[in-house]
């Protein structure tokens, strides 16, 4: 999964919610477990 077919307003939403730290590691998470 590329980073560029990830939605980017879904990106934004998340950031919305948490810090850039924990969305990283959640968006990482997210990549490696496709």
């Amino acid at each position: 999964m590329e980073i560029e077919d990830f939605p980017s307003h879904i990106i934004e939403e998340i950031k919305k919610h948490v810090g850039d730290l924990e969305f990283t590691k959640t968006f990482i998470t997210f990549i490696t477990s496709r």
